[in-house]
């Protein structure tokens, strides 16, 4: 149980790892404002989570 926890918590800093490497490409090579980045990832968050909960949702009926 302790080790399921710790490759939670190494998943969840890897993730926001990659979104903020993310957010910082998108202002750079992109050129767009902080808010239109804000939109992206709330789309992006919105579906994570959906994905995260059909999958939750598969494991318990296994």
């Amino acid at each position: 149980m302790c080790c399921d926890k710790l490759e939670d918590i190494r998943f969840i800093e890897s993730l926001l790892l990659l979104i903020e490497n993310l957010s910082e490409t998108l202002s750079e090579e992109l050129l767009i404002t902080d808010e239109q980045i804000q939109m992206i990832l709330d789309a992006f968050f919105e579906q994570l989570s959906s994905y995260l909960k059909k999958t939750m949702k598969i494991s318990q009926v296994a």
